[in-house]
């Protein structure tokens, strides 16, 4: 059974205002302030309310969508779907130096560059086989999530690529200080598994870029080390403890019972 879609709901009762023929005049401006105030509210429900980019909400909506089209695809088609977890490093420490104000004018910059990232490769293919489609949205924070339409992983990861580097050069020039992001990417096997599964795939080599590898770096889906789950839990509770070091100004020290943080020594 599929979930309750609010932007389908909506998109329903739009066309019924729509194709509603009016008596008069005073009717037809009252459908018309309904479908504005609908249209709006659509709009809200979209969108990430910080950055104006699409959503969560506007994410599960086009989730149904694909899985949708899918079944009607052409028989023998090729098609690849890929999952791409995105996610600002360090954003703590952007908010406590630079204040909360720039940290979403990043987050807003972050949304801009991946839109551009991915239209950049789509203008780069030469074959006709070669296509890149790419949908983004602003989850939550400062995580941001894409589905991908490609040929092959190498494609996939050269979209995630192209994004990663374009938010470095992209965040020096326009705020004088460097970000950096951490990608986890996962294929969707759509006939064989649910979204959410590739998408816990993708915040896994998400969590293994920035715990094993030290952030901005990209992971999946052909490059996963072999990291037990319980590996991973410890190395990401060792790395959540030495960030949030990083952002109160504390120093990490590791003993016999765990890790502890400590004023550092003033030199």
């Amino acid at each position: 059974m599929e979930k309750y879609d609010p932007l389908e709901e909506i998109e329903f009762r739009i066309a019924q205002l729509k194709a509603i023929s009016p008596h008069d005049a005073k009717e037809g401006f009252m459908l018309e302030d309904i479908v504005n105030t609908l249209e709006k509210n659509k709009k809200l429900l979209s969108e990430n309310p910080v950055t104006e980019y699409s959503g969560k909400i506007k994410r599960d909506h086009d989730v149904s969508q694909i899985k949708r089209a899918w079944q009607r695809r052409p028989a023998g088609s090729n098609d690849r779907i890929y999952v791409i977890k995105l996610d600002i490093d360090y954003f703590g420490d952007i908010n406590k130096k630079h204040g909360e104000d720039k940290g979403d004018d990043v987050l807003k910059a972050s949304t801009e560059v991946l839109d551009e990232a991915i239209t950049d490769i789509l203008k780069e293919t030469v074959r006709a086989a070669d296509y890149i489609v790419g949908r983004g949205y602003h989850l939550h924070g400062e995580e941001k999530e894409v589905i991908l339409f490609a040929p092959d992983e190498e494609s996939a990861r050269k979209a995630a690529e192209r994004y990663r580097a374009k938010i470095e050069e992209e965040s020096e020039k326009r705020f004088g200080f460097k970000v950096t992001e951490s990608i986890g990417i996962s294929q969707w096997n759509i006939g064989a598994e649910s979204y959410e599964a590739a998408a816990k795939r993708a915040d896994r080599n998400m969590q293994i870029a920035k715990a094993v590898y030290g952030r901005n770096y990209i992971v999946g889906p052909d490059n996963v080390p072999d990291v037990s789950q319980k590996e991973l839990e410890q190395r990401v509770a060792k790395d959540n403890i030495r960030k949030n070091a990083r952002t109160l100004g504390l120093e990490m020290k590791e003993d016999g019972e765990g890790y502890r943080l400590y004023q550092k020594k003033e030199k």
